[in-house]
This record gives structure tokens, C-alpha cells and sequence, in this order.
């Protein structure tokens, strides 16, 4: 189908983290909110649009966003009750469309091309949207309306509130938050105008070092970019990126709508609020992060057969190793004893201010998956040793089984591993 005539909505949640905060907790609203790690390295994972009008930032160094925001609620980042609602958002989705696209937590991609409709349907559509997500999770969404995925993105962004600082009656300066639109649609041979109407900064991956460079070649506009030629744009920015900035500066975006796009690895990290060196220092973070991925990992139905290790030294070197099992699995005891093994060779490379866990090459969780184990045991003729080994497999699977349906029923919390109540 031509690209004209593709029809593709984009959802992004407004504030998403922040929101889901006030959401549990009222006496935050209209207040300036940080979701981020409160420490000398936290960084800002989301924030208020009250925070917003002080100029705090998602990725932001918390304490510089306390500088500019001396006000702020800082609040820790609650990664299960994001997915938890999420998960749910998701679900509404999919009552609209089958062709729906997930982004991270809080954004996605609707394509609506096989309904035969034209673009004020396609507006109501978009606002019964709206009401139904707020209506059934209290939240706020921003959604764009457009030809592709660029310019879908570009117009939910137009669709959202604004917030600045604006002088009170007494002189002081006070956040206002300006209600955006909430459902904008580029139409139909208006796309061009629409793409000029951006700065080159508004388009998706260009980064602060290509700003620079755009600057340098005299761009300041989408439609000063359009009038660079490719060779300048490839000379300067090389082959990828170079074809990628010409095409959007155009509105060209041929990517389609992907639905049920499968995570490839599963991952916990964790930035520490200074080095750490021994292994007594590091197990803390070891063991949360594999309880983390060992928990999402059974959540979404799959076992593992990778277990990769990564960490960051003090001089932003980063190490990774990796182990590929046999058999896969979910079971935390399993992926803590690869990734213990994994780290007690690098420890002389420390200190170190990073540390990862990542899980992949994933495989259904069924009744085949314990069984499959035996069959291999069996086969190796490994004698009594064997049929232990598979026993306690076994008995590690039932016991994460049991631990995940406590979680779900009272919450993430409700068991944690008992070495991290040493503290």
C-alpha cells in the first residue's frame, strides 16, 4: 500500500512514571515529582510537568534537577507497578486494533490503514481512546495522527500539554501546566509543512553531537535541512544516519507497524552511588538483580539459556561475559550460581559503578519444559548423580513457582531473598 494512504496513531502516555505516582498517592498532584534514584548518580526516569516547567528532564542527573527544582518530590522508581499497569494499558489497546506496536511501558504504535474511514472518524476514534484509557486507569495520554510512524510520533508530541514558569501576584514564579490538545492529526497533503514546522532536534535520533554538526552545515530548520544534498549530509554524518535524516527531513518513513514484537533478553541494572570492589559489596546487587530478571523472566512464560554478565568500572570501561546453558531456565538459585561464576574472575578489574544481569534465547515455559530436562538427564546415563540433580531442578521450579504466585497475590515485596535483609 502506498505510504499516503497508510494510517497510523501514536500513543504516548503523558508523564508516564510520575503519573502512575500520583495516581497511588493524591497528595502528590499539581506538586513537582521526580521518579528517579535519589543519589549522588540517580538520574531522572520521569517527572511532573510541574517539574517540567523548572526544566527537569527524563535522563537528567537528579541532583542538577534539584538545583534547577529545589522543591521537587524525589520518589523511587517502581519498575513492577509501571509494568503492572502497562500491561493493562496494552490491553486496552488491543480492544481497538490488532496491529498494535509496544514501545517501552508507555507508548505505542496503532495502524488503522484496513478501516475504511476518513479523518474525522479517525479523530473520534482517537479521542474515545483517550476517555477509555483515562477512564479505566485514571491516566492521561497524548495521540498522534498521521501517514507513518515519524510523522504519528511528531503529532502526538503537538498533542500534549506544555508547562512554564509564570510570575504570580506576589512576584514569585509558579509552574502552570497548559492542557495540550490531546488528539492531533496531520492531514492528508499537509505533511510537509508539518515536518518544516520542527526544529532538526524534534526528529527522532538526532542526538546533541549531529545538532552540532547540522548547526555547523548552517541548519537551523527542517526545512533548511531539506536543502542540504545527500553528499553533504553522508560527508558529514556518514552512510546510516545520513540516508535516515534526508528521508524524515522529507517525511519519508517506510516502517510498518509491528505488532507482538517478542523481547529478544531481559535485563536489571542497577548505577551505584559509589564504587564497589568486593564481592561481599557487590552479591547485594548481584542477587536483586537476578531475582529481578528471574521474576520478569518467569512472569512473561519463558525460560533462558543465556545468562550475561555486565559491568562498568570506575573509568566507564564496560566488561560483559556470558554463559549459554544446556537447559534453559527460570530459576533464580540457577542464574545467581552462573552469574557469581561469571563475576569472580573480574573482580581485579574493579571498582565498579555499574553492574547488569541479562537473561535471552528464550524458550516457552509448558509441561515439556521439566520433562525435556529428565529426557537429557536420562540419556547422559549419569547414574544417581543424575536423577538428584534433575530432582533438585525440579524442586527449585515448584519453590519459583510458589514464590512468583505469592508475589502476584500480595505484591513484589512480599518475598524477598533473605540475604538482603541483612541490611
Amino acid at each position: 500500500m502506498p505510504e499516503s494512504d497508510r494510517c497510523i496513531l501514536h500513543i504516548d502516555m503523558d508523564c508516564f512514571f510520575a503519573s502512575v505516582e500520583v495516581l497511588d498517592n493524591l497528595a502528590y498532584k499539581d506538586l513537582p515529582i521526580i521518579v528517579g534514584g535519589d543519589s549522588e548518580r540517580g538520574v531522572v526516569a520521569s517527572c511532573s510537568y510541574q517539574a517540567r516547567a523548572y526544566g527537569v528532564r527524563s535522563a537528567m542527573s537528579v541532583n542538577i534537577a534539584k538545583t534547577k527544582c529545589p522543591d521537587a518530590i524525589v520518589v523511587p522508581v517502581r519498575h513492577q507497578r509501571y509494568r503492572e499497569v502497562s500491561q493493562a494499558l496494552m490491553e486496552i489497546l488491543h480492544r481497538y486494533s490488532c496491529q498494535v506496536e509496544s514501545v517501552g511501558l508507555d507508548e505505542a504504535y496503532l495502524d488503522f490503514t484496513n478501516l475504511d474511514v476518513n479523518e474525522s472518524v479517525l479523530c473520534e476514534i482517537a479521542h474515545q481512546l483517550r476517555t477509555g484509557i483515562k477512564v479505566s486507569l485514571g491516566l492521561d495520554c497524548s495521540i498522534g495522527i498521521g501517514n507513518s510512524k515519524l510523522l504519528a510520533k511528531l503529532a502526538s508530541r503537538r498533542a500534549k500539554p506544555t508547562a512554564k514558569l509564570e510570575s504570580s501576584e506576589n512576584h514569585r514564579l509558579i509552574p502552570v501546566v497548559t492542557d495540550g490538545v490531546g488528539v492531533f492529526i496531520v492531514v492528508r497533503g499537509t505533511e510537509q509543512d508539518f515536518i518544516d514546522s520542527h526544529s532538526p532536534g524534534d526528529l527522532p535520533g538526532i542526538g546533541p553531537a549531529t545538532r552540532k554538526k547540522l548547526t555547523q552545515m548552517g541548519v537551523s530548520s527542517v526545512a533548511d535541512l531539506r536543502l542540504v544534498p545527500y553528499a553533504s549530509l553522508h560527508s558529514r554524518l556518514g552512510n546510516k544516519l545520513a540516508r535516515r535524516v534526508f528521508d524524515m527531513a522529507r517525511g519519508v518513513d517506510p516502517r510498518s507497524v509491528a505488532p507482538n514484537v517478542r523481547a529478544k533478553s531481559i535485563s536489571s541494572e542497577e548505577t551505584f552511588s559509589s564504587d564497589l570492589a568486593s564481592i561481599e559489596l557487590l552479591r547485594p546487587s548481584l542477587v536483586r538483580a537476578v531475582e529481578e530478571v528471574a521474576s520478569k523472566l518467569y512472569c512473561s512464560g519463558k525460560a533462558a539459556r543465556t545468562v550475561s554478565l555486565k559491568l562498568k568500572t570506575s573509568q566507564f570501561q564496560v566488561i560483559e561475559r556470558s554463559q549459554t546453558l544446556p537447559n534453559a531456565t527460570f530459576d533464580s538459585l540457577e542464574i545467581l550460581d552462573i552469574a557469581q561464576r561469571l563475576i569472580s574472575p573480574l573482580l581485579g578489574k574493579g571498582p565498579f559503578r555499574l553492574l547488569g544481569v541479562t537473561v535471552s534465547h528464550f524458550v516457552p515455559i509448558d509441561s515439556s519444559y521439566i520433562q525435556t530436562s529428565f529426557e537429557i538427564d536420562k540419556a547422559d546415563g549419569a547414574g544417581d548423580f543424575t536423577g538428584l540433580e534433575s530432582s533438585r531442578r525440579k524442586r527449585n521450579t515448584d519453590l519459583v513457582r510458589a514464590v512468583e504466585d505469592v508475589k502476584k497475590r500480595f505484591g513484589p515485596q512480599a518475598l524477598i531473598a533473605g540475604e538482603l535483609l541483612k541490611k
